[in-house]
């Protein structure tokens, strides 16, 4: 799962290139240069690790001039599956973006919505 490096938040890392093969076969391909596809955020700030998950779903997706980002929903243990974090945002992997933009851009591209696409599901790794 590549060179992640973790910083002062808490989630999942996921394959990414499992990720976009599985995108591909629905016409959805990263739309900017600077190419990401690799953890969903679980809390942030957070020093401890995200807890295991029972499952991550893509769910939806998103784009505009700025940022692309999958929808994912996560189930933790002993709960439904959500895509909703506990801070109210939604759980998501970011996969590209324009040059001079930060990944954290997806949160506000998902307050404007997004589009449900077939449902599939990743193994995830917490860190």
């Amino acid at each position: 799962m590549g060179s992640f490096r973790r910083s002062n938040y808490s989630g999942w890392l996921i394959d990414g290139e499992a990720l976009l093969a599985a995108l591909a076969a629905q016409g959805v391909v990263p739309l900017h240069p600077r190419r990401y596809a690799e953890h969903v955020t679980h809390r942030y700030p957070d020093a401890e690790s995200a807890p295991e998950v029972t499952s991550i779903a893509v769910v939806g997706h998103a784009v505009d001039a700025e940022v692309d980002c999958v929808v994912v929903e996560v189930q933790l243990p002993g709960e439904e599956p959500t895509s909703q974090r506990a801070d109210g945002r939604t759980y998501h992997c970011t996969l590209s973006c324009a040059d001079g933009v930060k990944p954290v851009a997806s949160n506000r591209l998902l307050q404007q919505g997004w589009r449900p696409i077939e449902p599939f599901e990743l193994p995830a790794q917490a860190f």
